[in-house]
């Protein structure tokens, strides 16, 4: 997953690259949305959440978002 912006734009968007077809594969838009376009932020995954903390969009952020998907994981159970 890669979100936002870069240089001198400050992006709502997020993108997932699909890794099935490996170097081959593509980027797909995602539904996730900021609520504030920004740059240069902390990003992270915790579970079925994204975080984006902080970033710049023509002034320094103090703020953070989240976002959550639904994470179809087979599982082996015993």
């Amino acid at each position: 997953y890669v979100c936002g912006g870069g240089w001198y734009q400050y992006l709502k968007t997020c993108e997932v690259y699909d890794t099935d077809q490996g170097y081959s594969g593509v980027w797909k838009s995602v539904p996730a949305l900021m609520l504030q376009g920004r740059r240069t932020f902390a990003y992270a995954s915790i579970g079925p959440t994204l975080y984006a903390i902080a970033g710049y969009n023509g002034t320094y952020l103090t703020t953070a978002e989240r976002w959550a998907y639904e994470l179809n994981i087979p599982m082996l159970l015993k």
